[in-house]
């Protein structure tokens, strides 16, 4: 975003009526304060429990004592890694396997590429409470 510029908010497009998301717990990583507001509130509008941080070090801290959440929700581009390196550095916090999908507003083939080699979801920004619900009920299934 140029200095000064407000982010865009999440789309309000009606989201169909499908599986129940509500109840589900979504830890999000996202460095820009603004966005990852925008984020949690779709999130909680949802019905979900949400966990936010800014990057990989807040993260582990915030993990740290959490029950496994049912979705890591990761943006590629962070201030200190990437959404890859905090994926990976999340993996140890939790016993089980939790599925994570990374969010980019990022164009490049080869992001999307090497989260399809890894086995990780991908989400194009930007994001609409529509695109958040279909990830969320993919994994509830």
């Amino acid at each position: 975003l140029a200095s000064g510029e407000l982010p865009p908010m999440l789309s309000q497009e009606d989201v169909p009526a499908s599986r129940d998301v509500a109840g589900m717990s979504v830890f999000c990583v996202d460095n820009d304060a603004a966005l990852l507001a925008s984020l949690v509130e779709a999130l909680e509008t949802l019905g979900c429990h949400v966990i936010a941080a800014s990057g990989l070090a807040d993260a582990q801290e915030k993990a740290k004592g959490t029950e496994a959440p049912d979705l890591l929700l990761v943006d590629y581009q962070l201030d200190h890694e990437n959404g890859f390196d905090v994926i990976e550095g999340l993996d140890d916090c939790w016993e089980d396997v939790i599925p994570a999908t990374l969010m980019t507003a990022d164009r490049r083939p080869e992001i999307r590429q090497q989260a399809d080699e890894l086995g990780v979801g991908f989400l194009q920004k930007p994001l609409t409470e529509a695109m958040l619900k279909r990830t969320l009920e993919s994994i509830n299934s």
